[in-house]
């Protein structure tokens, strides 16, 4: 695996801050298999470090690395971002299903399920999954998609990790936060712009309309985004601001791709002011040069409304701060005038839920059962590590080459030893484990091809040290060993005198 020092070499452009800080910690908990969230506000650039990572590893044969993002819009978008590093990306989603030959297959989160498939079907692993907007793993049936795609190691990207009333964050991603990168420090380091918020102070009751155009025409300097209830709702809007001499024009999810981009283009030409928009500028939607944003409408989601205004608030040339105008007040219950506050995005503590993310009984019943399953393998991983390391402590271990990287996923021969102790048990040199270990081994021998290339190295590690103790003991003794009573010590003495004998 590369350092970071090696791959800022290959960097495609210099990184801030925060990715320096942070790439080692991500690396780290990479190699100790530990999943967690990379925290880091909206507009602070995550696909940049998320890039640096999936490049760290080397490239195998018969494995590729995954990346799952919301929608695919954001199929696209990420692989413009990840291939920069050298990677070779293949997209999946809709008609556009490419995994041969690709380093990394970037795949919108509906999708997921149908990629596991494809991988297997192809004869491919998946050797790290990197879950951008992670907080939308709420639903069991994600859980249960990337349960299909079985990666050896993860780790979650999020702007905004509120957890759902059903899902605590910590279930999902064991090792919590990461890396903690909040919308202040990014204003701090001029990752993102500072925010300029102005709240109506008109009389209540007004129309809420004539409020939005009066504060459009008192603050907004151009390319601006207004937010509406509904498609009717924007295509009246859009037409009503347009009659009133401020040209804008109404975007939704319902129109084609090529005409919302002839929409956002025509924006960004100033050809209109305004654009009125129904939730489509919110998760993953990067427009940098846009002067700001209109709320016009209550939302119900924390989450969106948080994308939605870290929309205004990308770096850009000459852009020294995003406007926000808001007729709602909803800005005022999330964030003080100065700067984000604290409570809004330290937002692992927000007890605040999507409505998408609730679960049946049904579906919590199956992300239980694969969060306890997560849960039991990495355990058994480190107990595994446990053992080796005692054995090897002892001088029993015996190695000629180098420890596989934890990157690599088990190899055809690894897999075929482990799948031969597993199916004769009479046979496995695991027999002769400690009592406390052997339930553990055996469920790590059923299931070799989940493991890492370290690991089933160390499970075949100590298998062989056991029949090498197993032959001392019959050659002294003329009888059959009956294994181990305790973990052997440094002494080796006394792990033949206590423990074999």
């Amino acid at each position: 695996m590369l350092t970071p020092a090696d791959l800022w070499t290959l960097a495609p452009r210099a990184p801030r801050k925060w990715h320096v800080d942070a790439l080692p910690i991500a690396l780290d908990a990479l190699r100790n298999r530990k999943r967690g969230v990379v925290y880091a506000a909206t507009g602070s650039g995550k696909s940049y470090l998320q890039g640096a990572i999936m490049r760290a590893g080397s490239r195998i044969p018969g494995v590729v690395d995954v990346m799952v993002v919301p929608t695919e819009p954001l199929v696209d978008q990420m692989t413009e971002d990840v291939r920069p590093w050298g990677l070779k990306v293949g997209q999946f989603y809709g008609k556009r299903k490419k995994v041969t030959n690709s380093d990394v297959v970037i795949v919108c989160r509906p999708s997921v399920d149908a990629l596991a498939c494809e991988l297997a079907m192809r004869g491919l692993r998946c050797r790290l999954a990197i879950v951008d907007e992670c907080h939308g793993l709420g639903s069991a049936k994600t859980m249960a998609a990337m349960g299909a795609l079985k990666p050896t190691l993860a780790m979650g990207f999020s702007a905004t990790p509120i957890r759902s009333d059903d899902v605590q964050l910590h279930d999902l991603w064991p090792a919590g936060m990461l890396v903690r990168y909040t919308m202040r420090d990014a204003i701090r380091d001029g990752a993102v712009v500072q925010p300029l918020i102005r709240d109506w102070v008109g009389q209540e009751g007004e129309d809420p309309n004539v409020a939005m155009l009066h504060m459009l025409r008192t603050w907004a300097v151009d390319r601006m985004v207004v937010d509406a209830i509904d498609v009717k709702d924007a295509e009246f809007f859009a037409g009503w601001l347009t009659a009133n001499d401020w040209p804008a024009l109404h975007i939704h999810g319902q129109m084609s791709v090529a005409e919302k981009r002839e929409r956002i283009a025509a924006l960004y030409d100033r050809k209109v002011r305004t654009l009125v928009h129904v939730k489509l500028l919110t998760e993953g939607v990067n427009l940098p040069w846009l002067s700001g944003v209109g709320l016009r409408v209550q939302s119900k989601s924390r989450t969106r409304l948080i994308q939605y205004v870290g929309r205004a608030l990308r770096t850009w040339e000459g852009k020294e701060h995003g406007l926000v105008l808001d007729i709602t007040r909803q800005t005022e219950q999330l964030m003080d005038k100065a700067e984000f506050s604290t409570d809004m995005w330290d937002a692992a503590e927000v007890a605040a839920a999507e409505e998408a993310n609730k679960l049946t009984k049904k579906e919590a019943a199956e992300l239980e059962r694969l969060v306890d399953a997560a849960k039991r393998r990495a355990d058994d991983e480190a107990e595994i590590a446990k053992v080796w390391a005692a054995f090897d402590a002892a001088g029993l271990i015996v190695r000629d080459r180098p420890a596989p990287s934890m990157f690599a996923g088990v190899t055809p021969a690894q897999a075929e030893v482990l799948t031969e102790w597993a199916e004769d048990g009479h046979k496995s040199p695991m027999r002769y484990l400690p009592k406390e270990f052997r339930e553990m081994a055996k469920r790590l021998l059923l299931e070799p091809y989940r493991l890492t290339r370290r690991s089933a190295s160390e499970m075949i590690e100590i298998g062989q040290a056991l029949r090498m103790l197993a032959g001392r003991h019959k050659r002294a003794t003329g009888g059959w060993w009956g294994g181990m009573v305790g973990l052997p010590v440094a002494d080796s003495s006394i792990v033949e005198n206590q423990q074999i004998s």
